[in-house]
């Protein structure tokens, strides 16, 4: 994945600041629909001082510390189960309950997506070359430790992980990255 010159951006409480040269993937498609407390919401239109999103692993509602936004050009794919489907960066985190988190481009039709539930299972993945560039979006959640069941929300009805696992899979972290880690 490739970040597009300097346009990416790190938005923080009380302003923008533009940083150059930072590849901040793992992300999605700017129109994806988050569960929060007010009911869906578009991921670029969230308000950090004001929205709460839903997370259904930890069964809570979590307080936005930071929104992400990158203009990009790679490949995308288009992960659908029965609850929806979600347009994100192929190295976006997801929770699967046989092989742990893992990106997006791993993923395959039949893996069953943690959800808080029983799982969600995967219906399709598609891959596709984004033909020009793409706007995406990540989150980062206020006061959410490095427990990972706390760092998920839902996003077009669909269970992903956000900035924080993203991070942890691509540095290969300590944190536990399995099912059992979720409680």
């Amino acid at each position: 994945m490739k970040v597009l010159g300097p346009n990416c951006m790190k938005t923080i409480k009380g302003g923008v600041i533009i940083i150059q040269d930072i590849v901040i993937d793992g992300c999605f498609e700017e129109s994806t629909l988050i569960t929060t407390q007010a009911g869906p919401k578009m991921i670029k239109d969230l308000d950090m001082d004001q929205d709460q999103v839903w997370n259904p692993i930890s069964q809570q509602w979590m307080a936005i510390s930071r929104k992400t936004v990158s203009l990009i050009k790679g490949i995308a794919y288009i992960i659908t189960t029965a609850k929806g489907s979600v347009t994100v960066t192929d190295n976006h985190p997801f929770m699967t309950l046989t092989e742990g988190l893992v990106q997006a481009s791993e993923l395959s039709e039949g893996d069953v997506l943690a959800n808080g539930d029983a799982g969600d299972v995967i219906m399709d993945v598609t891959a596709f070359a984004i033909d020009d560039h793409m706007v995406v979006h990540n989150l980062v959640f206020e006061n959410a430790g490095t427990e990972v069941q706390n760092h998920f929300v839902e996003a077009n009805g669909v269970v992903s992980g956000v900035l924080f696992l993203q991070d942890k899979i691509q540095y290969k972290s300590s944190v536990a990255l399995s099912t059992s880690a979720l409680g």
